[in-house]
């Protein structure tokens, strides 16, 4: 639907799940229309978490960095303001943007559903590393849905922080490789797994996985499920491994890269398995890449990555 420009902070907070419906395309969002401040509590990495988007479908917002900003911004509409100022205000509008993708959820499911697979690493890791890249990725199409760069001139051209690090890098990895078995480019597969829930993300990777190597086939019907799992399995046991990630902060980045590229060569090698004897069967022809490749942003010109913020329930 389209969305009316808020005028007020209130007005703002009330819409804040359609502006991320509209630029994913979701089905729905699990939000249940109630926000309240975020109490005090750090990551296990020592950071401050920001905002989080509970089990119960409240989003939680700290105060501080957060809502008094926003609040700041709509009491100052039209005003000019330093970069400062300005890269404050962007970074609480791309908190609440990271919650609301956290709460997007597809067709006959909720957000809550994941709660039991979220206490699995893999399951958080890819998680939070596809909500930030591509909310990272698309923060100025949420500022656009509202038009907030009319109550905050500028806005747009302030360069934010990412954060999740250790996440984003693989998460972007596992989506191209995905895609390039799929026809669409890391953006578009970013999308996809962003629409859906927690555990949504990992059905979506195997179920890619599983038809391209043929697991369709109807001689397989009562061995899909079996498979699926043991496909999912093999990448959680890589992605699970990123929440420990020690090594150099400059080393980060290509590590990360390496965890996505092994967890998807885990999962295709058991989905090979499968696909070998379906060539046994008289089948189909060896798969091959798609036509998308690294850098195909789907119209956006540079790389998702910037480095800062904070890793239960999501949490940012």
């Amino acid at each position: 639907m389209p969305l009316p420009p808020p005028a007020t902070f209130d007005e703002f907070m009330r819409l804040q799940h359609v502006g991320a419906i509209n630029v994913t395309g979701a089905d729905h969002s699990s939000w249940n229309g109630t926000y309240e401040v975020q109490p005090y509590k750090l990551t296990d990495d020592g950071l401050r978490v920001l905002g989080t988007a509970g089990w119960d479908h409240t989003i939680r917002y700290d105060e501080e960095r957060v809502l008094r900003p926003l609040r700041e911004m709509f009491e100052n509409a039209g005003k000019q303001h330093d970069d400062a100022t300005l890269l404050r205000y962007r970074e609480a509008l791309a908190i609440v943007y990271h919650e609301n993708l956290h709460l997007l959820a597809g067709p006959g499911t909720e957000h809550a559903d994941a709660e039991q697979d979220f206490r699995i690493a893999a399951v958080r890791a890819l998680e939070e590393g596809v909500t930030e890249s591509y909310g990272h990725e698309t923060l100025n199409d949420y500022i656009d849905e509202f038009q907030l760069d009319r109550i905050a001139p500028g806005i747009k051209n302030v360069v934010s922080s990412s954060v999740y690090e250790k996440y984003t890098p693989a998460a972007d990895t596992l989506a191209y490789e995905l895609g390039g078995l799929d026809d669409a480019d890391r953006f578009e597969m970013m999308r996809r797994l962003v629409v859906v829930n927690a555990t949504g993300k990992w059905a979506v990777a195997t179920g890619i996985l599983a038809d391209r190597y043929g697991l369709g086939d109807p001689r397989f019907v009562g061995e899909r499920e079996t498979a699926e799992h043991r496909i999912r399995n093999a990448m959680w046991n890589h992605f699970g491994t990123l929440p420990k990630l020690t090594v150099a902060r400059h080393h980060v980045f290509s590590r990360s890269c390496a965890v996505g590229r092994d967890a998807f060569e885990a999962g295709r090698k058991i989905a090979g398995e499968y696909f070998t004897r379906t060539v046994s069967f008289g089948g189909l022809a060896a798969p091959g890449r798609g036509s998308s490749g690294w850098g195909a942003y789907g119209g956006r010109g540079t790389s998702p990555y910037s480095v800062t913020r904070q890793p239960g329930t999501p949490e940012r």
